[in-house]
């Protein structure tokens, strides 16, 4: 066994000691055979040494007074838990089954299953309207996304924003349209109840109201059980995602502040976004298991920030003069001389072609010009015969500048109010040079 194969198996062995006791472990067991190899023994020899691995292992935890079937017997009373949990859930689930069989057989089920029905009535109108709604979002959501990519050279950015703003709007209709649909039938139970144990004087009366109550909503209990577990895990998890993605685009922002680009008004924006956010999720929670509670105050500062924000990244990206170009940098131009005699296809993957005729060039004779930006590509090429049965021969660029330099350099840029289509960096601009009999035999690919 090799030195690597022991310490990576003894590390595995160990993993119920702690994190820093096991690094001290495995640093000792390196120290030592590192000592033995200096002292010319092979590596194989050195791990040898120490016996029987299991044997080694028992030991170890010995000295920490650590059981190593401990870790097997935890695992089985894990299991063992883990089984009676599920027994344990089984038999809820029996006995609600059983309640709910019961409750059929009711005299005054037909208000139950009239409030039933009313919220698979109500769900399906819900349905219909976020469906017809999809229509207009979807038709706003392609404006957006055109506007920003034919504006804009960091489109991408602008349209993502855009599409993850558009859905957030799409979830807050939806959960609003919920909310109002359903808050009848939501307190209806509660309201029952609450009346009719003021009218009803007498206790054991109150009693048997309070139980034939409790077995006649078990419908609707279900129902808004399944209705609450549906709005936390479509609506509240992915809003809490959303917000928690606000806050990295927040901390890239600030990272973006620091290095000198002025955000504040962007910053502002997505602060207030985030207020309104954590509002709207905590009142929605809130609303679905301790009672919802607005406060006026946090929204009306979401409000300024969103507003003042706004005006101030409008100004911003106005300010920002694009230019439909790359930036200049260094550029550089490879040559390359064939000779052909059959139809043979040129292709540049990122880029253009063009001919140029020059007679003074043989019969045959093909030279090709590719011009690049050196501090940012290199120029490769790729020959093969294709499906025709053409021999096609492919120029393609291949990134190797820092991402580093390249943020840097977006970053001076728009210090200057300037931003350039930085993906045309790894445009490669190809010149092809024949004669005008040679010309015929030349296929170009853009």
């Amino acid at each position: 066994m090799s030195k690597k194969e022991f310490l990576e198996k003894l590390e595995k062995r160990l993993n119920i000691l702690e994190e820093d006791e096991r690094k001290d472990i495995i640093n000792e067991y390196k120290d030592i055979i590192e000592e033995k190899i200096k002292h010319g023994k092979k590596e194989e020899d050195a791990v040898s040494d120490f016996g029987d691995f299991d044997e080694l292992v028992k030991e170890i935890l010995k000295a920490y007074k650590i059981n190593p079937k401990n870790s097997k017997d935890k695992a089985k009373d894990f299991l063992d838990a883990g089984e009676e949990l599920i027994k344990d859930g089984a038999k809820k689930l029996t006995d609600s089954a059983d309640k709910l069989i019961k409750n059929i057989s009711k005299e005054d089920t037909a208000s139950t299953i009239t409030n039933l029905f009313e919220i698979l009535l109500k769900a399906l109108c819900v349905l219909i309207i976020l469906a017809i709604l999809t229509v207009p979002f979807k038709i706003i959501f392609g404006i957006g996304n055109g506007i920003f990519n034919s504006m804009f050279g960091f489109g991408r950015l602008f349209e993502v924003l855009f599409n993850l703003l558009g859905i957030l709007l799409f979830f807050v209709i939806a959960i609003l349209l919920m909310y109002f649909l359903f808050k009848d039938n939501i307190n209806k139970n509660n309201i029952k109840i609450e009346d009719k144990d003021k009218k009803i004087k007498n206790s054991e009366k109150i009693k048997e109201e309070k139980k034939v109550n409790n077995q006649t909503s078990t419908f609707s209990n279900i129902i808004l059980i399944l209705l609450k577990l549906f709005i936390i895990f479509v609506f509240i998890i992915p809003l809490w995602f959303v917000i928690i993605m606000g806050f990295v685009f927040l901390a890239i922002l600030l990272y973006f502040l620091i290095s000198g680009l002025n955000v504040i008004g962007v910053m502002l924006l997505v602060v207030g976004g985030l207020i309104f956010l954590i509002e709207f999720s905590s009142l929605l929670y809130n609303g679905l298991f301790k009672g919802a509670k607005v406060h006026v105050f946090s929204l009306i500062i979401a409000l300024i920030f969103i507003v003042v924000g706004t005006i101030m990244t409008i100004q911003f990206v106005t300010g920002i003069n694009y230019i439909d170009k790359a930036p200049k940098m260094r550029n550089d131009t490879k040559e390359y001389i064939y000779n052909i005699n059959e139809p043979t296809e040129f292709d540049v993957d990122d880029g253009q072609s063009v001919i140029e005729i020059d007679n003074s060039l043989n019969d045959g004779e093909v030279k090709i010009e590719v011009n690049y930006v050196y501090d940012y590509v290199t120029v490769n090429k790729f020959e093969h015969t294709n499906e025709e049965g053409y021999k096609e021969i492919i120029f393609y660029s291949k990134n190797i500048m820092n991402g580093k330099k390249v943020y840097d350099m977006i970053i001076d840029n728009l210090k200057n109010n300037k931003f350039y289509d930085y993906e045309k960096l790894s445009d490669i601009n190809v010149k092809i040079r024949c004669n005008d009999k040679t010309k015929s035999l030349v296929i170009l690919d853009n």
